[in-house]
């Protein structure tokens, strides 16, 4: 037996076990059976090991409840999520044998693949806003007193030239002991987006518009029929110009063809951007339609196409893509879309069905099945439950225990209710019984006879005692209690043990009702803590996903939360303001985009300017920007690439593969070293002491203290005895203690190779600073500093 065949034979035992345990508690609350245990006995219901289980049968209904209220709302428990909840419970956590005892037990839960739901659709399809839809809806539909011919749904489906990769569902015979189950199919995924329509009415009046990718056109597409537009785009899909296109050469003729002229078109369809624009708005106005925008992300329910209609047609159109495979030998070809197509359209597009597709988004028909009636009972609560996590509404399982707004009520049926009330009260008070019995009952049950001290009658006791034998039998057997007073009232027997007898059983009937009072009392107890801990778990989780929001800039968009009229005049004005938007922000990316062209022009005319392989660079190759590093990679004649990470990578790779570079010059400062650094080989020092320094300006260093660097401007009128040829690119900066050198003006970001070299251009600098000298200092494009360098 496998382990399905087992689990569903468990579920079988567990419900007939759950029948048993029903039995068995019907049974002792009609006083069939004195105690659970002795119908659990009877019944042949083992309760062996119901101390060892880690919930109790209380808590496991109120753990089934919420696994099946979760379920509804969109955000069921799963093995590893039920987990921390039942440990919440009894502090254990759960093993997998467990879950699947517990299922057992409890065969209205099971385990089971859900199908996604997005969160702005669970959460835009709630009571509020499908309400309000319908309401606007009859509104219109009652203000025309339009038809069902007249009212149209539209709405575009996207279908693949090889049928798509979900299949058809139908079953096919494979040998038995085969595990490759394969059947040849094309996976040519090429998209052609498809504008359809049904009415109201369980026709298709309209034809199909057809938008392939691409520009070249099929004749074959045009032979099918002559009513049928055909469009092409860049990718396939639908934009605001074929909307309109096809609102107007095809909706518009052939729906009026349909439909009563005397009467206006309702066209009810999503808010996609194409079909809001200006232009459909003012050809909709010119034409006398309507155009009714369903709510944001609820055409899962709301749209006839999207609800009933396209299902059947994706599967027929898989179906022809199958068919025309196996007959012909190759994959469809888009030349035989169209044709194909028509064939699939008119096996799916049935009256009943488009009628069945109305009716499921909420539209049906009067008695005379001529106008339309909205109908909202159509959706339950169940359709709204996922809307629940999102909603300011409290929200919780049928039997969570909820706090009354006011006292609570008392019931009019005392017996039922299991409270007493004044009447009931006096009976314990005739003049033949004293209030103690309830005293000498409970004596004679727990602790045996009772003192004289205790007794406030000691004679009352002995009537007992003497009538003890027939009294007591009658107290064990009460199943007919009160039935036997009222006869033995009625028989005239009011000697004192018969009135003792009836007393005594009416005292223990209302014990026994108090004793199901406090049963039932501490069940409900037990249901509240369980309530309680899983209410603390889910605000746990909720918590998290508060704590998870991010706020989002808004970018100025008009946001619609429910349904609308667009062809109104506030639509009108809406879609004005949009549309200038929309070109306002056309405009900008234009003008971003020049902006980018007219940047990346001037970095080429500065690259040939310079020449590949002649630009010197500053700063270590970690610090460069993205337009450092593809300026590196040109002088180096590496292909540019995007990102920064990818750029540092070609760069470092080119380096290890040529290690030659990092002596160079121009790349020195990529390598964190200094540049021009003079080393003099040992013995030699004496040969170079005639000789002036040649100083070869550093890297700036990443950062200088204050202290070092003084503000002081050059002094006018003296003379430059030591002042730098203008011909050097170097020239000393006075105010800098330290010797600032500073780079002559030119027009290129970077110097070139030329200007650079340590052997060309130096500047003779004086080995004694002398204050009194005021030196040129020219503007220039970069500042280098470095102490004097002392040859003494």
């Amino acid at each position: 037996m496998g382990k399905g065949a087992r689990y569903r034979q468990r579920a079988k035992n567990a419900a007939k076990k759950e029948d048993l345990i029903e039995l068995a508690v019907t049974g002792w609350i009609d006083k069939t059976y004195p105690t659970l245990t002795a119908a659990a006995d009877a019944l042949g219901i083992s309760a062996a090991h119901r101390t060892q289980q880690l919930l109790n049968p209380n808590q496991e209904i109120v753990l089934a409840n919420w696994i099946k209220w979760l379920g509804i709302t969109g955000i069921p428990l799963s093995k590893k999520t039920i987990a921390p909840k039942v440990q919440a419970l009894c502090g254990v956590k759960p093993s997998r044998r467990w879950i699947y005892r517990f299922l057992g037990r409890h065969p209205e839960c099971t385990l089971g693949r859900p199908s996604g739901l997005d969160p702005k659709r669970a959460r835009a399809f709630n009571f509020t806003t499908v309400n309000k839809h319908f309401e606007q809806l009859q509104s219109i539909f009652d203000g025309d007193d339009i038809p069902l011919q007249n009212i149209l749904n539209f709405d575009e489906i996207g279908i693949q030239l090889g049928g798509g990769r979900k299949g058809t569902g139908e079953l096919y015979f494979f040998a038995t002991r085969d595990r490759s189950h394969y059947k040849i199919k094309s996976d040519h995924l090429e998209l052609v987006t498809i504008l359809e329509t049904i009415c109201a009415d369980g026709s298709a009046p309209v034809k199909p518009c057809f938008v392939f990718s691409g520009v070249h056109f099929s004749p074959e597409w045009f032979a099918v029929n002559p009513d049928i537009l055909v469009a092409t785009t860049e990718t396939g899909w639908t934009n605001d110009n074929v909307c309109v296109q096809w609102f107007t050469k095809t909706f518009v003729p052939q729906a009026r063809a349909h439909s009563d002229t005397t009467k206006p078109l309702v066209l009810i369809y999503n808010g996609h951007g194409s079909h809001v624009t200006y232009e459909m708005i003012e050809a909709a106005r010119n034409s006398n339609v309507i155009l009714f925008c369903l709510p944001p992300h609820t055409t899962h329910r709301l749209q006839p196409c999207d609800v009933g209609a396209f299902s059947p047609l994706k599967r027929a159109w898989e179906t022809r893509c199958d068919d025309y495979l196996r007959n012909n030998g190759v994959p469809l070809q888009a030349k035989d879309v169209v044709h194909e197509y028509m064939e699939a359209r008119s096996m799916s597009f049935k009256t009943e069905t488009i009628q069945q597709a109305w009716r499921k988004s909420g539209i049906g028909t009067d008695e005379t099945g001529i106008y339309p009636v909205c109908n909202p009972s159509t959706f339950t609560k169940a359709n709204f439950a996922p809307s629940v996590p999102s909603s300011t509404q409290l929200d919780l399982p049928d039997d969570y225990p909820y706090q009354p707004d006011g006292p609570p009520s008392v019931s009019s049926d005392s017996e039922s209710s299991g409270e007493y009330t004044s009447d009931d009260m006096s009976d314990l008070k005739s003049p033949a019984i004293d209030t103690s019995l309830s005293h000498l009952f409970l004596s004679l049950t727990i602790t045996g006879p009772p003192n004289d001290d205790q007794l406030a009658d000691p004679d009352l006791f002995e009537i007992i005692q003497d009538s003890d034998s027939s009294l007591l039998p009658e107290l064990e057997s009460d199943s007919s209690a009160t039935s036997s007073i009222d006869a033995e009232e009625n028989s005239g027997d009011d000697t004192e043990t018969a009135k003792l007898k009836r007393h005594l059983r009416k005292y223990k009937d209302k014990c026994q009702k108090q004793d199901a009072t406090i049963t039932d009392i501490k069940q409900e107890l037990e249901q509240a803590n369980t309530h309680a801990s899983l209410v603390a778990e889910h605000i746990k989780t909720l918590q998290g996903q508060v704590n998870a929001k991010r706020k989002k800039k808004g970018d100025g968009r008009v946001i619609h939360i429910g349904s609308r009229i667009v062809t109104s005049a506030e639509g009108l004005q809406e879609a004005a303001r949009q549309k200038e938007s929309r070109e306002a922000r056309a405009q900008q990316d234009l003008e971003r985009t020049q902006r980018k062209e007219d940047t990346q022009s001037a970095i080429r005319a500065e690259r040939n300017g310079v020449g590949r392989g002649n630009m010197v660079f500053e700063g270590t190759l970690r610090s460069q920007k993205l337009q450092g590093l593809k300026n590196i990679a040109w002088n180096l004649d590496i292909d540019e690439a995007r990102t920064i990470a990818i750029l540092s990578a070609r760069i470092k790779a080119h380096f290890d593969a040529n290690p030659q570079l990092e002596d160079d010059d121009r790349y020195t400062a990529l390598f964190g070293k200094r540049k021009g650094k003079r080393s003099v080989p040992d013995g030699n020092l004496a040969d170079t002491e005639n000789e002036e320094p040649t100083i070869t300006p550093p890297r700036s260093p990443q950062r200088r203290h204050l202290n070092n660097a003084t503000n002081t401007p050059p002094q006018a009128g003296l003379s430059s005895l030591h002042a730098p040829e203008p011909s050097s690119p170097y020239y000393h900066h006075p105010a800098n203690p330290y010797g600032t050198y500073t780079q002559a003006p030119h027009t290129l970001h970077h110097r070139s190779f030329s200007e650079s070299h340590p052997q060309a251009n130096h500047t003779n600098i004086p080995t004694t600073r002398d204050r009194s000298i005021s030196d040129t200092w020219p503007m220039g494009s970069y500042y280098h500093h470095q102490p004097f360098f002392n040859p003494s």
